[in-house]
């Protein structure tokens, strides 16, 4: 649960903090949100994550599903926009999209999609308290 809250903080902040130049608000809003949801979830993960009632079940899973669907615009926009510049971009030298930057957001969902997976699941494989 940690790994993934932390992967949303990281990726937020690449957005923040403009890694790939001047770029749109919404995509510096998108950050934003990243970076919140990564802390609740951290903060959740941490303090009502081991316990295993059916609210707690339901806020992580809540949160975990945003944190899933999330990722879903950037990996489609990394595609869809590899090696294109996007049209606003003022400054010479722009910066050219490519797939690749959307490996983090696929390895992020992943990450979430199985803690989903873990959440709902009392298999051995997700637990750190093998039985």
């Amino acid at each position: 649960m940690v790994a993934g809250a932390v992967g949303a903080i990281i990726l937020g902040f690449v957005y923040i903090f403009r890694a790939f130049r001047p770029m749109e608000a919404e995509v510096v809003l998108w950050g934003e949100v990243s970076v919140g949801l990564g802390i609740t979830l951290g903060i959740l993960a941490l303090t009502v994550g081991s316990k295993r009632t059916k609210l707690r079940q339901f806020i992580l899973g809540l949160g975990y599903t945003v944190l899933v669907v999330l990722q879903i615009p950037p990996i489609i926009l990394w595609f869809a926009f590899h090696g294109s510049v996007p049209s606003d971009w003022p400054s010479p030298g722009p910066f050219v999209a490519h797939w690749g930057y959307a490996i983090p957001h696929i390895i992020l969902l992943a990450i979430s999609a199985f803690t989903l997976y873990c959440i709902f699941r009392n298999g051995s494989l997700c637990s750190q308290n093998t039985r």
